[in-house]
């Protein structure tokens, strides 16, 4: 998803937990891996959001029993008018969005596109 909007011309940051993702990503972009061939996508990565300014747009894509904790881990991205999408399988996840932001700030949605890290910076 974010390589995507990074390619449409959006600034994106990926935030990860996974340091050594980051790192891969920062040193040489995302590669993503796709039936119809490779590319690599330069964006941004982080290990948290602390220092980050608030976006306009935050996208939640974990699994639902990481939803809080990924939600209450991106509140110093999410400002005054920022509005959160959640793009998760499973139930449950947009109840607790909407706990910690507000219902009036959410958008839920659904994605059947599997991803899979298949090595640090590369998906």
């Amino acid at each position: 998803m974010g390589a995507a909007l990074a390619e449409a011309g959006s600034e994106v940051w990926l935030v990860s937990r996974n340091r050594a993702h980051v790192d891969a990503i920062r040193a040489r972009g995302l590669e993503v891996r796709t039936d119809d061939g490779e590319r690599t996508v330069r964006v941004d990565a982080a290990v948290d959001c602390a220092g980050l300014a608030p976006v306009d747009l935050l996208i939640v894509l974990v699994k639902s029993l990481d939803t809080r904790k990924a939600i209450e881990a991106a509140m110093p991205a999410i400002g005054e008018h920022t509005i959160v999408m959640s793009l998760q399988n499973g139930l449950g996840h947009e109840e607790v969005l909407g706990a910690v932001v507000g219902r009036e700030r959410l958008i839920a949605g659904r994605t059947y596109v599997g991803g899979q890290l298949l090595a640090p910076g590369i998906v």
